[in-house]
């Protein structure tokens, strides 16, 4: 008894985070499209401190340390979301192995066909990876 209701639990918790993940993904789809190779985030950079000069008057050292800084924190933020990334897909394989475990044959092989279905390679971290 207690293991079925584990097992109920685990799978609505992958459930939730699958669907969380969908939602988020069609909710980043419908906004404007976002730059991603380093050149383009480069040039947000540039527009921001061309901003930020606009509104502050910066020197010309104040903008080439900020635009340093910009471009160094972005760089981070992308490492911490390639890092959830694989985080996230380990959890998945995890969760989706923890699923099969409970299914027959022919219903492991839907299962198995509904994640392909539903676009799963496509990683919702890559469309937050984009906007910086």
């Amino acid at each position: 008894m207690i293991m079925k209701k584990r097992q109920l639990f685990i799978t609505l918790a992958i459930i939730a985070v699958f669907a969380v993940s969908s939602a988020l993904a069609k909710m980043l789809e419908s906004a404007p499209p976002h730059l991603s190779t380093k050149q383009q985030r480069l040039n947000k950079i540039q527009a921001r401190v061309n901003t930020l000069d606009k509104k502050l008057n910066l020197s010309e050292p104040q903008k080439k340390q900020i635009t340093e800084i910009l471009s160094r924190v972005k760089d981070k933020a992308v490492e911490i979301l390639e890092d959830a990334s694989q985080r996230i897909s380990q959890i998945k394989e995890s969760g989706e192995a923890e699923i099969e475990k409970t299914l027959t044959k022919e219903q492991q092989d839907k299962f198995n066909n509904v994640y392909e279905k539903e676009g799963e390679d496509e990683d919702i971290v890559k469309v937050l990876k984009s906007s910086y």
